[in-house]
């Protein structure tokens, strides 16, 4: 989907126009992360891709101001538009004893008990003691604690083996983050050496949150996804067009 206005067009050499950056911005109902690309055009456009990825290119004399007023003022395309992207669907948990519940690939059944906080795993299963077990609330919120805890701990393991593979383009250390992100499964953000991972990639197969993890690095080496930047990803991760498949194949057996 695109939105776009026009402006009259300054012709500038393509070498000489400034490299793609990923913002972010606060918009009233959430906040946008997009990649602004500078570009000849005759206007400032906006294009929402099947991945949820927003890229807006907008000609060099534009200023960050004017591009963020755009995107302020068609804010209710961003909303339309995600909602008719093909996203994945997370599974509903309801927390209750008896429940399944995924961790990547492996999965367990959950069960709760009057007690303290601890959690009991033994590869097949998971109780929780918490202090009243009868609270849906507390229920949920144990649930989910341990779920980011999981996932932060997988994904954080998996960036430390994929790094060495970077070496050789000399990227830096990232800082990482987590949060949920309903459009986005990570984000990189270069000038800030920080990339952010969705808490919802644990519902579903590690290897494609492995790709998620080589994707984000691949963009401190190219910050679009031109083709130079898979290229980068033909050499750090040559299955990743099969990884990426994954997630679509996944989505049938929800």
């Amino acid at each position: 989907m695109k939105k776009g206005t026009k402006k009259k067009k300054t012709a500038i050499p393509k070498e000489q126009l400034p490299e793609p950056t990923i913002r972010e911005i606060r918009l009233r109902t959430f906040t946008l992360t997009y990649t602004l690309c500078r570009k000849n055009n005759k206007g400032t456009y906006a294009h929402v891709h099947r991945d949820c990825t927003v890229v807006v290119t907008t000609p060099p004399s534009t200023t960050i101001e004017n591009v963020e007023s755009f995107l302020r003022e068609n804010e209710g395309f961003f909303i339309r538009a995600f909602e008719r992207v093909d996203r994945r669907k997370d599974p509903v948990y309801r927390y209750e004893n008896g429940e399944k519940i995924r961790l990547f690939d492996e999965e367990r059944t959950i069960y709760f008990a009057e007690g303290t906080g601890e959690i009991v795993d033994d590869g097949r299963s998971l109780l929780f003691y918490v202090k009243d077990a009868s609270s849906d609330e507390l229920r949920k919120k144990a649930v989910e604690t341990f779920l980011q805890k999981r996932c932060e701990t997988k994904m954080l393991a998996t960036c430390e083996e994929a790094e060495p593979k970077f070496t050789r383009f000399g990227i830096p250390h990232p800082i990482y983050k987590f949060r949920y992100m309903q459009s986005r499964w990570g984000v990189c953000y270069g000038t800030q050496r920080r990339i952010t991972f969705s808490y919802r990639l644990i519902h579903h197969p590690y290897a494609y949150a492995e790709y998620v993890v080589y994707h984000e690095l691949a963009h401190f080496v190219e910050c679009n996804h031109s083709p130079a930047f898979y290229k980068v990803l033909d050499k750090v991760l040559p299955d990743w067009k099969e990884r990426r498949k994954i997630l679509k194949e996944d989505k049938k057996n929800v």
